[in-house]
Protein backbone atom coordinates (compact mmCIF):
# COMPACT_ATOMS: atom_id res chain seq x y z
CA UNK A 1 0.00 0.00 0.00
CA UNK A 2 1.30 3.60 -0.61
CA UNK A 3 1.02 6.57 2.25
CA UNK A 4 -0.53 8.29 -0.76
CA UNK A 5 -2.06 7.57 -4.12
CA UNK A 6 -1.33 9.57 -7.40
CA UNK A 7 -2.12 8.27 -10.92
CA UNK A 8 1.39 6.90 -10.97
CA UNK A 9 0.34 4.73 -8.01
CA UNK A 10 -2.52 3.31 -8.41
CA UNK A 11 -1.93 2.82 -12.22
CA UNK A 12 1.21 0.46 -10.50
CA UNK A 13 -1.13 -1.57 -8.51
CA UNK A 14 -4.11 -1.89 -11.04
CA UNK A 15 -1.06 -3.40 -13.17
CA UNK A 16 -0.05 -5.57 -10.51
CA UNK A 17 -3.79 -6.85 -10.60
CA UNK A 18 -4.53 -6.97 -13.98
CA UNK A 19 -1.01 -9.62 -14.40
CA UNK A 20 -2.76 -11.40 -11.51
CA UNK A 21 -6.66 -11.50 -12.27
CA UNK A 22 -6.58 -10.18 -15.97
CA UNK A 23 -7.85 -6.87 -17.32
CA UNK A 24 -11.62 -5.69 -16.12
CA UNK A 25 -13.95 -5.05 -18.64
CA UNK A 26 -14.60 -2.20 -17.38
CA UNK A 27 -13.45 0.70 -14.91
CA UNK A 28 -16.13 2.50 -12.44
CA UNK A 29 -14.45 5.86 -11.68
CA UNK A 30 -15.05 9.61 -10.04
CA UNK A 31 -14.29 12.41 -11.84
CA UNK A 32 -10.78 12.46 -9.07
CA UNK A 33 -7.85 13.20 -11.16
CA UNK A 34 -5.79 10.70 -9.85
CA UNK A 35 -7.86 7.97 -11.38
CA UNK A 36 -8.27 9.88 -14.69
CA UNK A 37 -4.09 9.66 -14.78
CA UNK A 38 -4.18 6.26 -13.66
CA UNK A 39 -6.55 4.97 -16.56
CA UNK A 40 -4.40 6.87 -18.90
CA UNK A 41 -1.73 5.60 -18.07
CA UNK A 42 -2.52 2.20 -18.28
CA UNK A 43 -4.06 2.92 -21.76
CA UNK A 44 -0.12 3.75 -22.43
CA UNK A 45 0.86 0.09 -21.21
CA UNK A 46 -1.70 -0.77 -23.58
CA UNK A 47 -3.49 -2.27 -20.44
CA UNK A 48 -6.66 0.30 -20.83
CA UNK A 49 -9.98 -0.87 -20.29
CA UNK A 50 -13.14 1.22 -21.08
CA UNK A 51 -14.26 3.45 -18.07
CA UNK A 52 -17.51 4.62 -16.96
CA UNK A 53 -17.84 8.23 -14.88
CA UNK A 54 -19.99 7.68 -11.77
CA UNK A 55 -22.92 9.39 -12.22
CA UNK A 56 -23.23 10.14 -8.65
CA UNK A 57 -19.91 12.12 -8.48
CA UNK A 58 -20.95 14.24 -11.17
CA UNK A 59 -24.13 15.25 -9.64
CA UNK A 60 -22.47 16.20 -6.35
CA UNK A 61 -20.03 17.95 -8.59
CA UNK A 62 -23.11 20.25 -10.18
CA UNK A 63 -24.60 20.16 -6.93
CA UNK A 64 -21.29 21.34 -4.93
CA UNK A 65 -20.87 23.99 -7.69
CA UNK A 66 -24.28 25.55 -7.46
CA UNK A 67 -24.75 25.51 -3.50
CA UNK A 68 -21.71 25.17 -2.26
CA UNK A 69 -21.56 28.94 -1.22
CA UNK A 70 -25.41 29.67 -0.90
CA UNK A 71 -26.30 31.80 2.10
CA UNK A 72 -29.68 29.38 2.24
CA UNK A 73 -27.62 25.85 2.00
CA UNK A 74 -25.20 27.63 4.60
CA UNK A 75 -28.00 28.28 7.18
CA UNK A 76 -29.21 24.72 6.50
CA UNK A 77 -25.78 23.44 7.63
CA UNK A 78 -25.53 25.68 10.24
CA UNK A 79 -28.80 24.39 11.56
CA UNK A 80 -27.96 20.89 11.10
CA UNK A 81 -24.54 21.26 13.29
CA UNK A 82 -26.64 22.94 16.05
CA UNK A 83 -29.43 20.41 16.17
CA UNK A 84 -26.78 17.63 16.13
CA UNK A 85 -24.76 19.65 18.96
CA UNK A 86 -27.93 19.48 21.48
CA UNK A 87 -29.58 16.38 20.68
CA UNK A 88 -26.46 14.04 19.80
CA UNK A 89 -25.76 12.98 23.74
CA UNK A 90 -29.11 13.11 24.98
CA UNK A 91 -32.72 11.00 24.87
CA UNK A 92 -33.62 12.61 22.19
CA UNK A 93 -30.24 11.31 20.44
CA UNK A 94 -31.97 9.24 18.07
CA UNK A 95 -33.41 12.52 16.08
CA UNK A 96 -29.88 13.79 15.60
CA UNK A 97 -29.19 14.74 11.87
CA UNK A 98 -26.81 11.76 10.25
CA UNK A 99 -23.04 12.67 9.97
CA UNK A 100 -21.90 14.36 6.65
CA UNK A 101 -18.62 14.04 6.17
CA UNK A 102 -17.41 17.41 4.86
CA UNK A 103 -15.07 15.91 2.04
CA UNK A 104 -18.01 13.81 0.38
CA UNK A 105 -20.74 16.47 2.03
CA UNK A 106 -22.39 16.89 -1.54
CA UNK A 107 -22.44 12.61 -2.48
CA UNK A 108 -24.65 12.33 0.77
CA UNK A 109 -26.23 15.91 1.37
CA UNK A 110 -29.88 14.23 0.61
CA UNK A 111 -29.33 12.10 3.72
CA UNK A 112 -29.84 16.03 5.73
CA UNK A 113 -32.57 17.07 3.58
CA UNK A 114 -34.58 13.64 4.25
CA UNK A 115 -33.38 13.64 7.58
CA UNK A 116 -34.61 17.37 7.98
CA UNK A 117 -38.12 16.67 5.66
CA UNK A 118 -38.99 13.80 8.38
CA UNK A 119 -38.42 15.72 11.56
CA UNK A 120 -39.97 18.89 9.81
CA UNK A 121 -43.02 16.36 9.61
CA UNK A 122 -42.99 15.22 13.00
CA UNK A 123 -42.80 18.64 14.34
CA UNK A 124 -46.74 20.15 15.25
CA UNK A 125 -47.47 23.27 13.15
CA UNK A 126 -46.33 26.84 15.01
CA UNK A 127 -44.07 25.40 17.51
CA UNK A 128 -40.85 27.30 16.15
CA UNK A 129 -40.38 30.48 16.91
CA UNK A 130 -41.07 33.42 13.53
CA UNK A 131 -38.48 33.86 11.25
CA UNK A 132 -36.17 30.44 12.99
CA UNK A 133 -34.78 28.41 10.40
Amino acid sequence: MADSWTGATIAALLGRLIAQVGRPAASLKDSGGDLQKAVALLGEQGLGSPCIDDISHAAAGMLKRSYQHHPAFERFLSACGRVSGKLTHTILACLAPPNVRTTARFMHVHRLFTWADRVRKLSPAGGAKTGAT
